[in-house]
């Protein structure tokens, strides 16, 4: 008995590992509809304290300034949140607009990133609750990505930083 145990033991321990393997081939990068984005996670790391999530963003020349993407596998609560326009000729227009929606379509940067300055980097917190008692925003799953009002080839960085 004591060794049918520890064989069931290894297979789970053998199934553990295969899914964590498959949950890291999962996090593909973002699919863009419009524009451009590019996610890099730092660290690669999942078992940090605090994971960096960065969407490096342009928008399309044909749509008036949008960016739409859907953002794999950010799970956590939301710690902050860091958006940092382009300099320059890529400049964002200035009140562009960033929204981050899980699968109900809830704005996971709960509005931080509305009409958002096109020289000044914010760093915002994302919270839910009664303005008395507050909470990190929690996320789990595919992100869809919407940036708008920003001009024509413009750009920029997001940061998320997640507690996992």
């Amino acid at each position: 008995m004591k060794k049918l145990t520890v064989q069931i033991l290894i297979v789970a321990m053998v199934v553990g590992m295969v899914c964590f393997a498959l949950l890291q081939v999962v996090q593909a990068e973002p699919v863009a509809t419009v524009g451009a984005v590019t996610c890099t996670q730092f660290p690669a790391n999942r078992s940090d304290v605090v994971l960096r999530y960065t969407l490096d963003w342009t928008s399309d020349t044909s749509t008036s300034g949008t960016v739409t993407a859907s953002v794999y596998q950010i799970n956590g609560t939301i710690e902050r949140i860091v958006y940092n326009p382009d300099d320059g000729a890529t400049s964002p227009t200035d009140n562009y607009d960033v929204t981050l929606k899980d699968i109900d379509g809830i704005d996971v940067l709960n509005g931080t990133g509305a009409n958002l300055s096109q020289s000044t980097v914010a760093s915002t917190i994302s919270t839910e609750g009664d303005g008395t008692t507050n909470i990190p925003m929690a996320t789990q799953g595919t992100l869809a990505l919407s940036v708008t009002n920003a001009g024509s080839a413009k750009g920029g960085i997001i940061r998320i930083y997640v507690r996992p």
